[in-house]
């Protein structure tokens, strides 16, 4: 039946229901629209959520997978009626899915105070460093169901996630840590990250996710000031002589994400750190040999001539 699917008024009501009497509770804490509809007015489903809430069966109502602007949208309706907006979005997030978190949603923090509770930290189990060699027995992406996952490990941008995972298991080598530990603290130290969604087909691996809260404090803001990294930055021209790597491959570690590839003027390098990068011999001959028009190059060109 098109009422017992999508985010109609009846289906949103009776699913409501089903669950309450699957989990025996009085009431959900938190109920999601899991994926938007689009056959079904926004207003509607808002409306749904704010009946639910007023009859004390769901305390907050979230969205997943919406665009920013339909979350808006949601905001809006609930504003002018009188109704309950949302309170939490569930995207994807993770080091290689980055967007919607990072720039499309960003808005919405501030003005909304929208919170997240983010899937797919280990983007599928890639992040763990499993998949560094073959597709183990016993993985999901050796079942049918999950051929997309295998085809997107076996793509040439997966080739290309492999690459960037060899230079990120170092960096988690040199803090103690396991891959998955790296990749869950990672996402816990975004301010817009409310809480993680781990998944697990082993205690083990559960045990491994959960200590990743260990790892939150070593992974800072300031390079020099992470405690297990003596002997990778072991003065602070060595952090500058980093610091360049880092902006020159465009890799976000320790908060350093340098999006731009204009060293002489990008406004989001630290100034300590910016003039460290040029006090160093090595930089300055480095930023030497770089063309005079550097500044003026596209984007493209300015990235082949740092690669």
């Amino acid at each position: 039946s098109v009422t017992q699917r999508g985010l109609n008024f009846k289906h949103i009501r009776d699913a409501c229901d089903s669950a309450l009497k699957r989990l025996r509770v009085e009431y959900l804490d938190m109920y999601f629209c899991h994926r938007p509809d689009f056959h079904t007015p926004v207003e509607e489903t808002v409306r749904a959520m704010d009946v639910l809430v007023k009859q004390g069966k769901i305390l907050y109502w979230g969205t997943s997978e919406w665009s920013a602007d339909r979350i808006r949208e949601a905001y809006s309706i609930a504003y002018q009626y009188g109704l309950t907006p949302p309170s939490m979005e569930q995207p994807q997030y993770n080091m290689f899915h980055r967007s919607k978190l990072e720039k499309e949603y960003l808005g919405l923090f501030s003005s909304e105070g929208l919170g997240t509770t983010i899937w797919s930290p280990l983007a599928s189990g890639i992040l763990t460093w499993k998949y560094k060699e073959s597709i183990p027995k016993g993985s999901r992406m050796i079942l049918p169901d999950y051929k997309f996952l295998r085809d997107g490990l076996e793509s040439k941008q997966g080739a290309e996630n492999i690459k960037k995972i060899i230079k990120l298991s170092k960096i988690a080598d040199k803090l103690g840590i396991s891959m998955a530990q790296l990749s869950i603290a990672w996402c816990l130290k975004n301010k817009n990250v409310s809480s993680v969604i781990l998944g697990a087909s082993k205690l083990s691996q559960l045990k491994e996710n959960l200590d990743s809260i260990k790892s939150y404090d070593l992974i800072t803001d300031e390079p020099s000031k992470s405690p297990n990294l003596a002997g990778f930055v072991e003065n602070r021209h060595d952090q500058a002589i980093w610091t360049l790597l880092c902006l020159k491959h465009k890799v976000k570690i320790f908060g350093f994400h340098f999006a731009s590839l204009d060293i002489r003027q990008d406004s989001r390098v630290h100034k300590q750190v910016f003039d460290e990068i040029f006090s160093h011999p090595k930089i300055n001959d480095y930023v030497k040999g770089l063309p005079k028009n550097f500044n003026q190059l596209e984007s493209a060109e300015r990235h082949r001539v740092l690669t």
